[in-house]
């Protein structure tokens, strides 16, 4: 009789203990797994923050790249035609024949737009490529987006043979503008007056493409 009532105790007990020692259990792999899931979700939210990073960066430098490459073109596209002997002598003979036909921005042209800068005042005119016609458009920028670009030729010598840009907006367009000083191939005297000189606006619209 002691003995199935000590056995009926044990068992008692060993059911007690199994259900306390399934709770603490179930307990410690709940939070086990809460741990686990926060540990995986903040190496995820890194790697996601990192990602993210990365992926600006390289959008970034991209953007960088190409506008550079925008740049440096249109760069180059204005010195070509500022330093060229007919134009800086079409300029000073005010032939505009010879300049609409050989400088003006047309429809399929290098450049969206081509100011020419006057010497003596400094009086500008131009072209844009989607507006047809020959005739002359005189204020195509507003001065205070060329005095960006007049500034930094002002800057330096006369015999300078680089072109300085700028970018501003117009018309909800963003425009990349070069300008450079015009004068004849073989260059300028260096006592020349810069107020003499003609000078050379040629820009880009900004697109995505």
């Amino acid at each position: 009789m002691q003995k199935r009532h000590s056995s009926s105790i044990d068992g008692v007990w060993t059911r007690r203990f199994e259900a306390h020692f399934s709770r603490n259990l179930q307990s410690a792999l709940v939070g086990a797994a809460i741990i686990l899931f926060a540990a995986i979700a903040s190496v995820s939210y890194g790697i996601s923050r990192e990602h993210d990073r990365l992926a600006l960066k390289n959008s970034y430098q991209m953007v960088q790249g190409a506008l550079s490459g925008l740049e440096g073109g249109l760069f180059s596209l204005t010195r070509d035609y500022a330093f060229w002997d007919e134009f800086y002598e079409c300029i000073l003979a005010d032939d505009q024949e010879w300049i609409y036909s050989n400088v003006a921005s047309q429809d399929g042209a290098e450049s969206d737009v081509s100011i020419i800068i006057e010497p003596n005042g400094r009086f500008d005119y131009g072209w844009r490529s989607d507006i047809e016609g020959r005739e002359r458009i005189t204020g195509i920028f507003p001065e205070e987006t060329l005095a960006l670009l007049h500034d930094q030729l002002d800057a330096v010598p006369v015999t300078d043979r680089d072109a300085y840009g700028t970018f501003t907006r117009l018309d909800g367009d963003l425009w990349l503008l070069s300008m450079s000083r015009v004068t004849p191939w073989e260059g300028i005297a260096p006592d020349t007056p810069d107020a003499e000189i003609p000078r050379l606006v040629m820009g880009k619209i900004v697109t995505p493409e």
